[in-house]
């Protein structure tokens, strides 16, 4: 048995596409559980309608890592797959990935290729921007660099997903990064280098800001702690400079926020001996400077750029 884990919020244009990628895949013994997170639409009575048998599981609103929690507790199945409400499974997909585990018993997890697309058709393969990704090197320094894997291509061991703690919920962005860090720390991960899932681009889904996105890096990075398993000198220095590059990106937005105050405090905690440390220290100098001079040489760079 294999569980698929849907996690759902006001999905009624694309849930029943969703399910129906599930219903067309080559292996069927496979449990279908979706959690929907409050949904304020007709999701639940489309998916209740439904002729494929799925496990409904409706909870106030709570977030996806908290719906996500959710079903893998309700979850029977030796492996677990996600995947998001608007994103589709090629036919094969479930089964390659259950056949990659069963072949590599010392790996607790794998993740494949994923196509995006949107109305006009498709647009890119996912992977193809993290062209320096090679899972030779350390998983975790690796994760460090970039936000790979996708999380509808990921399946994991249900032992071992259990074992680390699931999706931290305190977390409002990037709870399935902060997940993937300590799942390295106990497991290595393999990677199928093929699009075995569609990754749909679409205005309504919820895409984080760039300050949402930096500003959740600074707060996975800075409080993160290990469930099972430690961090290897490498793996902790690794987290530093990550850490202390999310609070330089961090700095920039507030910059661009015309909040100097805190951009100074954000500049400053980023600074070590690294390629931006220049540039920070020169914007934490600027800020504590007059707001008419910032104005003139933001003008001036802007006009240069």
């Amino acid at each position: 048995m294999i569980s698929i884990i849907i996690p759902t919020y006001n999905s009624s244009s694309f849930i029943e596409e969703t399910i129906g990628s599930i219903a067309a895949q080559t292996r069927q013994d496979l449990e279908l559980i979706v959690v929907d997170d409050g949904s304020t639409d007709d999701t639940v009575e489309m998916i209740s309608g439904m002729a494929y048998p799925v496990k409904l599981v409706r909870q106030q609103n709570r977030g996806r890592g908290a719906a996500r929690n959710n079903g893998v507790s309700q979850a029977t199945g030796e492996y677990i797959a996600f995947l998001d409400h608007d994103d589709l499974l090629l036919p094969g997909s479930i089964a390659a990935r259950a056949a990659y585990l069963e072949a590599h018993p010392e790996l607790g997890w794998v993740f494949t290729d994923a196509t995006e697309f949107d109305l006009t058709g498709d647009l890119r393969l996912f992977l193809k921007q993290f062209p320096w990704l090679d899972l030779s090197q350390d998983h975790f320094c690796q994760l460090l660099r970039g936000c790979y894997p996708l999380t509808s291509t990921v399946m994991v061991r249900t032992e071992l997903l259990r074992l680390v703690g699931g999706f931290n919920t305190d977390i409002d962005y990037g709870d399935d990064i902060e997940l993937f860090l300590r799942l390295f720390l106990v497991s290595k991960v393999g990677m199928i280098d093929q699009p075995l899932t569609r990754r749909r681009i679409h205005p309504t889904q919820g895409v984080s800001s760039t300050f949402d996105r930096w500003d959740s890096r600074v707060k996975i990075y800075g409080s993160f702690s290990p469930s099972v398993g430690a961090m290897s000198p490498l793996q902790a220095a690794a987290l530093d400079k990550a850490l202390r590059f999310a609070y330089y990106k961090l700095g920039e937005c507030y910059w661009e926020k015309d909040d100097f105050a805190v951009a100074r405090k954000m500049f400053l905690k980023s600074l070590d001996w690294q390629p931006h440390a220049t540039r920070a220290l020169m914007y934490s100098l600027l800020c504590s400077g007059p707001g008419s001079l910032i104005a003139e040489l933001r003008k001036t760079k802007r006009s240069v750029s």
